[in-house]
């Protein structure tokens, strides 16, 4: 059964109803309550409304790109390559040096909006010797440079996967992360069917990085990297 109205009251403006066997103190404490509630969900709403328009205004859509849009940019730029081309490519083990530098060109000429924002990308690595494993973090301390491969374009947002990679492979581990707020890659998991292209993201090689930091714990290390100058190696 429900109650009735037993009285309105006015406080700061606000009409206030006094609910049957209800306090003036709790009807006002309920009103007030509901307003505070009411009041955080329109700023949430605006907040993530003001969000929206700033990305638009700002060109950043959503960084998983189709294969249409793919496709668009490739003819866009007069490169022969396709979405198709790139679902061939991480699934024949990163094969061929030509194709890799079509992707790597496509990708440093691409509009910001097409490439991965605001998101941690991790790429593992192996070793199954102690003395390469050893040479490799010698060679690569904080503040000189991580020069990219064109065989090391694939890099994930989802940590699991690298570290999974890593680990799996080899008797030593290192596992290479970059918080970027833009990279300089493309997301593919909006057109490449791979088990791991839902997280999957495609550098260009001749990205290269400045080691900002290096935690190494025996056999395992991870290095953090920060976008460096573009390296002078040239497309084929």
């Amino acid at each position: 059964m429900s109650k009735e109205v037993k009285q309105w009251i006015t406080v700061n403006g606000q009409h206030i109803p006094i609910m049957e066997g209800q306090t003036k103190a709790e009807a006002v404490k309920k009103a007030i309550s509901k307003q505070v509630n009411d009041d955080a969900d329109k700023k949430e709403k605006q907040i993530a409304a003001n969000k929206k328009e700033a990305d638009k205004l700002n060109g950043k859509k959503s960084d998983d790109i189709t294969a249409e849009q793919f496709n668009k940019e490739a003819k866009r730029q007069g490169i022969d390559i396709s979405a198709e081309d790139i679902e061939e490519y991480v699934t024949s083990s990163y094969g061929g040096v030509q194709l890799g530098d079509k992707i790597s060109k496509l990708i440093d000429n691409a509009p910001e909006e097409m490439k991965v924002h605001d998101k941690e990308t991790y790429r593992g690595m192996y070793f199954n010797s102690k003395a390469e494993y050893e040479d490799f973090i010698r060679k690569h301390t904080e503040g000189k440079i991580l020069e990219s491969r064109r065989d090391g374009l694939s890099w994930t947002t989802d940590k699991k996967i690298a570290e999974e990679f890593s680990s799996g492979a080899g008797k030593y581990s290192v596992i290479l992360v970059d918080s970027d707020d833009v990279k300089n890659a493309i997301s593919i998991k909006g057109f490449a069917d791979t088990p791991v292209s839902s997280s999957e993201v495609l550098y260009s090689s001749s990205q290269d990085f400045e080691i900002e930091e290096v935690k190494k714990t025996g056999n395992k290390a991870i290095i953090y990297v920060t976008a460096a100058v573009m390296s002078k190696r040239k497309y084929k």
